[in-house]
């Protein structure tokens, strides 16, 4: 069980260093990305075309407050169905991995 933790450990850091703009982040955001990878693979970006779009447009935004609002805005389309409305409930990632996917938007969102 070690062996194929290190192993999928070492493989969703490759996966996820390997995002565009994985190096400009901060050291919170990074986690967020290998944790989201270790979890649902790097598929999860197609799991979230909204949040990866908006991820995109924060990297290449030299706007620190603009940045800050789509970080903010991508985080709120990984914990929730629609990222623009709450009522629709939390995405299937938050409902599965509870307090650890609030973490992990925290990382996302604040940085």
């Amino acid at each position: 069980a070690d062996k194929w933790f290190k192993e999928d450990t070492a493989n969703a850091i490759k996966q996820a260093t390997s995002i565009k703009g994985f190096d400009t982040l901060t050291p919170n955001r990074q986690k967020a990305l290998i944790d989201m990878t270790f979890n649902m693979g790097i598929g999860w970006k197609t799991k979230f075309p909204k949040a990866v779009s908006l991820y995109e447009a924060a990297i290449n935004s030299t706007n620190p407050e603009y940045k800050r609002n789509l970080f903010k805005a991508m985080s709120n389309e990984v914990l929730y169905r629609d990222g623009r409305d709450f009522s629709k409930g939390y995405s299937k990632y938050r409902k599965q991995t509870k307090s650890r996917a609030e973490k992990i938007v925290r990382w996302l969102r604040d940085g």
